[in-house]
C-alpha cells in the first residue's frame, strides 16, 4: 500500500495527528511524529469502546514531512535528511 492510499483509506487517522502536532506546534514546541502515533494510540484503544484502530509506526517519517509541507507555519519536527538509499 502506498502513502497515498492509506492516508485516503484513514482520513481520521490524518486529522488526528494534524490536530495534535497543531496543538504541540502552537506552543512552539518540537515533538516526535512517534510521540503524536503513541498519543493517537491512547485516544483510540484507551478512550474508545471496541476500537480496532491499528496504527503502524511505519508511516511516521512520512506524517511528519507531510504535515510540515501543508503546515509550515507549525515546525513541530526535526527531519533527517534522506539519502538514495533511505528508505521510510
Amino acid at each position: 500500500m502506498t502513502f497515498d492510499q492509506h492516508l485516503e483509506e484513514n482520513t481520521e487517522m490524518w486529522n488526528m495527528f494534524v490536530k495534535y502536532a497543531i496543538e504541540i506546534g502552537a506552543q512552539g514546541k518540537k515533538f516526535s511524529a512517534a510521540g503524536i502515533f503513541h498519543l493517537m494510540r491512547y485516544e483510540t484503544m484507551v478512550r474508545e469502546n471496541n476500537s480496532e484502530f491499528k496504527i503502524s509506526q511505519n508511516w511516521c517519517p512520512l506524517y511528519a514531512r507531510k504535515f510540515l509541507d501543508e503546515y509550515p507555519q507549525y515546525p513541530v519536527f526535526r527531519l533527517k535528511e534522506l539519502h538514495n538509499n533511505d528508505t521510510v
